[in-house]
C-alpha cells in the first residue's frame, strides 16, 4: 500500500511538472494547435479512482485505453521535432524537449522505465510505446511508432510552432 501511494504521488509530481496538456488553454489557442503529442501512463481505474484516470479512444472509436489523467510528457514540453526515416519505409519522430521536459522525461524513465505509455495525437490514442529505463538522449525522445507517415510528419513539423503558440514570449 505504501509503495502504491508513493508511485501515485510520484506520477502526480511528474504530471504537474509536465503541464496539464489541456484545460488551461483558451479556445483560440487550442484551435491553433495542430498535431499535439501526449504520452500517458496506462492505468487501472479501480486501483486509483475514476477522477485520476480517463479513457483515450482511437480515431475510429473502436479501441480505448485507460490512462492516468495527466500526461507523462506532452506538447507543452516539446520545442521541436524531426522526422526520422527508417529502413523499409517506416518512420520515427525525434521530439526535442525543453529544460523542464528533459527533467520530467529523465524522472519518468527512472520511475516508469519498462512500462507502456499510450501515445495520443490531438487527444486520440494512436499506439503504445515502452518508456525506456535510460534514454539514449537526454534532450530528446525518439518515438518509434508505428506511425502513419502523415501523422509523423505533422507532429515533427508542428512541434516548434505549437510550442511557440503555447509560450509566445520564450524567444524561440
Amino acid at each position: 500500500m505504501r509503495r502504491a501511494l508513493r508511485t501515485i504521488l510520484g506520477i502526480a509530481v511528474l504530471g504537474g511538472l509536465a503541464g496539464t496538456g489541456g484545460g488551461c488553454l483558451s479556445a483560440n489557442t487550442q484551435d491553433r494547435l495542430q498535431y499535439t503529442f501526449a504520452g500517458y501512463q496506462h492505468d487501472n481505474p479501480e486501483l486509483v479512482g475514476g477522477s485520476l484516470s480517463r479513457s483515450l479512444v482511437d480515431y475510429d472509436g473502436n479501441r480505448t485505453a485507460q490512462v492516468r489523467s495527466l500526461p507523462v510528457i506532452s506538447t507543452h514540453n516539446i520545442v521541436g521535432g524531426e522526422l526520422v526515416e527508417r529502413p523499409g519505409g517506416a518512420f520515427a519522430v525525434r521530439l526535442f524537449l525543453d529544460r523542464i521536459g528533459q527533467d520530467v522525461w529523465l524522472q519518468a524513465c527512472s520511475q516508469l522505465g519498462g512500462r507502456r505509455m499510450a501515445v495520443a495525437i490531438d487527444g486520440f490514442h494512436v499506439f503504445d510505446m515502452t518508456i525506456p529505463h535510460r534514454p539514449a538522449d537526454y534532450e530528446a525522445i525518439l518515438v518509434e511508432g508505428p506511425w502513419e507517415e502523415g501523422q509523423a510528419r505533422g507532429v515533427a513539423i508542428h512541434a516548434a510552432r505549437n510550442y511557440q503558440i503555447l509560450y509566445p514570449n520564450t524567444g524561440r
